[in-house]
């Protein structure tokens, strides 16, 4: 499975919750724990939870699906599209780490 991920990813570092099983999965060097509550997880799961919200596609248990890849990827660059030059134009501070 972790053999799966593309090499430009693999080397970065992986944020999680802390579950026991990632350590057998992700070494060490890369492997942040974010405690419950600490916030650094927010810009992730606020980015998912939007996409969730906008492409339909990517709900669990939905009954639409996208027939062809290509319909996902254009309607994924559309709503992040939209959303970036609504945040452009509202000035909108994004902060990461």
């Amino acid at each position: 499975m972790i053999t799966a991920i593309p090499s430009d990813y693999a080397r970065k570092p992986v944020y999680t919750d802390g579950y026991v099983v990632y350590n057998s999965l992700i070494a060490f060097s890369r492997h942040w724990v974010c405690p419950k509550g600490s916030g650094d997880t927010n810009i992730a799961e606020g980015c998912n939870t939007y996409l969730r919200h906008r492409v339909s596609y990517l709900v669990r248990r939905s009954t639409a699906f996208a027939r062809n890849i290509e319909w996902l990827f254009r309607r994924l660059f559309y709503v992040l599209f939209c959303r970036n030059e609504r945040i452009a134009q509202e000035g909108i501070q994004v902060h990461a780490k």
